[in-house]
């Protein structure tokens, strides 16, 4: 597979991570900055549900009414990998990416030029859990 050892590398440090913008870091370098991942995508129609299910804590720590209105996302195709962007209800941008298969991965929010909000996201046992 095409991304085999950089899509490791980044479940592992969403895994294990003490610091999660090292994971961030990763996605953004090896992921985002990559042309040939939008390529090498195609838009996620399957999984909706269940990343707004996952994403609603996140969405709750901007506000008790805060909820998720879109999602544009897309999954790497051959791969468990979807990423892209939820748009809270406040109109904040949320950058995300999420394994299905893990059931694990991130959520990233620039609040400013010097601060970002990070969210590890976990649907195991379809409770949703952010940390």
């Amino acid at each position: 597979m095409k991304y085999q050892n950089t899509l490791k590398e980044l479940l592992a440090l969403t895994q294990t991570a003490s610091d999660l913008s090292v994971a961030v870091n990763y996605f953004l370098t090896h992921f985002a900055e990559n042309s040939s991942i939008l390529e090498d995508s195609a838009p996620c129609k399957n999984n909706l549900n269940l990343l707004k299910k996952a994403l609603a804590p996140v969405a709750q720590k901007y506000g008790a009414h805060v909820t998720v209105n879109e999602l544009y996302v897309m999954q790497l195709q051959r791969t468990d990998l979807i990423h892209g962007l939820a748009i809270l209800s406040n109109h904040l941008p949320i950058s995300i990416y999420y394994f299905k298969d893990s059931k694990i991965g991130l959520a990233f929010a620039s609040m400013d030029m010097v601060k970002t909000d990070i969210f590890k996201l976990s649907l195991l046992d379809q409770k949703p859990s952010v940390h």
